[in-house]
């Protein structure tokens, strides 16, 4: 199972189609999207089985977006079956309300690379989407999974 982080910010205006997600991207052979790299949520899955899931997450997002936070930060939205038809993974989805300066600080980063070079041969990309960009059908970045994990934070 893989734990995601969906840390964002309110927009200032109270529309929620511009509120701001961290989002990392990172190269896979497997996408198929016209920027040939993946967009997604930081996150990720430990080889312990017995790791607490909210611990992953975090690690996950100090890990691939050079963040941390505090535990505290954190609240869970649940688990999910990502794709019932094809996978049998779950995916935890916590989420972590960042404060605008934060989020600017953030995306005053875009572009800088962050992962695990050295045992996962990883390397991700800050960068910072808006829930309109995330949900916008015509843009084929972000893959079904994450649309629905983006949609569902309220």
């Amino acid at each position: 199972d893989v734990k995601y982080v969906a840390a964002f910010s309110r927009s200032e205006d109270g529309n929620p189609l511009n509120d701001r997600f961290l989002f990392i991207k990172e190269y896979r052979t497997t996408v198929k999207n016209s920027a040939g790299i993946v967009y997604e949520l930081p996150g990720g899955s430990s080889a312990k089985s017995v790791e607490n899931p909210l611990e992953v997450a975090r690690d996950e997002l100090r890990e691939e977006a050079g963040y941390a936070l505090p535990l505290d930060r954190f609240s869970s939205l649940g688990i999910i079956q990502l794709a019932s038809t094809m996978v049998g993974n779950s995916a935890h989805i916590f989420t972590a309300e960042l404060t605008k300066e934060e989020m600017d600080a953030l995306e005053a980063r875009r572009g800088e690379t962050y992962g695990n070079m050295e045992s996962e041969q990883e390397c991700t990309v800050v960068d910072v989407l808006t829930r309109g960009e995330i949900l916008d059908p015509s843009d084929d970045r972000v893959d079904l999974a994450t649309r629905g994990i983006v949609s569902l934070v309220n």
